[in-house]
């Protein structure tokens, strides 16, 4: 067998395929400044108190808030969420675990905790959501008691809990 001859001349460019649907960045952004006492989950962990929130920021057309607890997805895609909570310290020793609920059905991924010692609480996650769906952040953990957000450091008052959803697709 020879040597491979020269490269050939480039062909012509092909059409240009459809343009694809249109993208509308959404976001939500919500917190609290609110006292709040949340209650357990179930024996085992599941959906306990949801945490109230009293500020919201809606931009897009993907989600909306129906206060105090729940986000509203309206429409299906991709979502990246971000959230954080400040309590105070229990007043005995234990975990406590919070997690996103879609539909009273944990997002897979949501669910974090930590030792009475470690503050805040934060979690993150990227979730397939469906319009229609009612979003909430709930205690998960079954320890009894109530975890009290936080609403003062030294005296200033603070946010206690946030939630960020960004529609990435």
């Amino acid at each position: 067998m020879g040597p491979a001859g020269p490269q050939g001349l480039t062909g012509l460019t092909g059409a240009t395929g459809p343009e694809g649907p249109p993208f509308t960045p959404s976001s939500l952004f919500v917190s609290s400044t609110l006292e709040q006492n949340l209650s357990s989950g179930p024996d085992g962990g599941g959906e306990g108190g949801a945490v109230a929130f009293n500020n919201n920021l809606v931009s897009g057309t993907a989600l909306s808030f129906t206060g105090p607890s729940t986000i509203n997805i309206l429409e299906t895609g991709i979502y990246s969420i971000s959230w954080e909570i400040y309590p105070l310290p229990p007043e005995e020793p234990g975990v406590s675990i919070f997690a996103l609920f879609a539909d009273s059905v944990l997002v897979t991924g949501s669910n974090y905790g930590t030792n009475n010692e470690t503050r805040p609480y934060t979690g993150q996650t990227i979730a397939a959501l469906t319009a229609g769906t009612a979003l909430t952040l709930n205690r998960f953990d079954d320890t009894g008691g109530g975890v009290v957000l936080n609403t003062t450091i030294e005296g200033n008052p603070i946010i206690n809990a946030s939630i960020v959803i960004i529609k990435i697709g």
